[in-house]
């Protein structure tokens, strides 16, 4: 038994050497890369299922967003409309992470397009730096303005008051039952940045309570309609402010789950539920959009976050990415 367990843990419980070497353009001007995008706002809806984004997803849904990322614009009766029908495009993805699903390694994987490995889950209860490069740290470098409020493991993996100094917020993350206070924290801070958009280039709020619903209630309950109501609006009120304010006509908006969850609100394993969740990406002054309808939505690895987001804002892809 015991050669056995040994011959377990040394084929599952991988372990994994991490390289601090970093990425590097050969600049010829102070311009950096090709720049497609001037700012950069990203919502993280923890624990978001892309199951709430489907066409069948009924009551349990993220309606508003799910019809954002049909890539049309739409009229009031889908929800969507706005005073300016002519500008607002989006796309839907299927954002498909890997195993573990805890969100210490699966914010380590979308930032450096890594993979963690089982034996790395224990750190997501009180984890280490992130010292691979990463897309954080590539923005950082490049001189662009960075401010964050949400999930606390964010204060984990970077010094927040030095990556993110021109607003650090986080809140606490570990009390499950509380559902509200990390959500509301997000939406005023976020606010109040979407006031100031001059004095940033890129947004980061990461929204907890799908995740502590899910965990206290379970993902098919009435609370979790209630919640995704909540978070819905969420995404509106952020959407009709950059469509308001012509300082966001460069603006890529991005919502994204960093993992899914079990009708019984669990996650960590390599069930679909808990690796499947969704990508929206959205520019609210595009003009030119291809219709999708109601087209099964494209898969995206979540290692394909990185190099994605480094190229349209022109930086260089992290080392590590896969």
């Amino acid at each position: 038994k015991f050669i056995a367990l040994c011959t377990f843990a040394r084929g599952f419980l991988l372990t994994r050497k991490a390289s601090t070497s970093r990425a590097h353009y050969a600049y010829t001007d102070d311009s950096g890369g090709d720049v497609l995008v001037s700012k950069v706002v990203v919502l993280v809806i923890d624990g978001a299922r892309h199951a709430w984004v489907r066409e069948d997803a009924g009551a349990r849904a993220l309606a508003f967003t799910r019809a954002l990322g049909r890539s049309r614009r739409i009229d009031d009766d889908d929800g969507v409309g706005g005073t300016d029908d002519a500008k607002g495009c989006g796309k839907m993805f299927k954002f498909v992470a890997d195993a573990p699903t805890t969100t210490q390694q699966r914010l380590k994987g979308i930032l450096t397009g890594g993979l963690p490995t089982f034996i790395d889950v224990s750190a997501s209860f009180g984890g280490a730096a992130l010292d691979e490069d990463n897309v954080v740290a590539q923005l950082l470098a490049r001189g662009k303005r960075l401010a964050f409020s949400g999930d606390d493991t964010w204060g984990e993996l970077f010094d927040l008051n030095v990556t993110f100094a021109v607003d650090a917020s986080p809140f606490e993350s570990f009390d499950v039952k509380d559902t509200t206070t990390v959500d509301a924290g997000v939406r005023r801070r976020m606010r109040d940045m979407l006031r100031r958009p001059d004095d940033w280039d890129v947004l980061i709020g990461h929204m907890l309570g799908a995740d502590h619903v899910g965990h206290t209630y379970g993902a098919t309950t009435d609370e979790m309609e209630d919640k995704l109501r909540e978070n819905d609006q969420d995404v509106r009120d952020i959407v009709e402010t950059l469509r308001a304010d012509a300082r966001f006509a460069e603006t890529l908006f991005f919502v994204f789950g960093d993992h899914g969850m079990t009708d019984h609100g669990d996650h960590g394993g390599g069930t679909a539920d808990e690796t499947e969740s969704f990508l929206l990406v959205y520019h609210p002054w595009a003009s030119k959009c291809t219709e999708s309808g109601k087209m099964p939505d494209e898969t995206m690895p979540q290692v394909d976050f990185a190099p994605t987001l480094a190229s349209l804002v022109g930086v260089p892809i992290p080392y590590g990415n896969l």
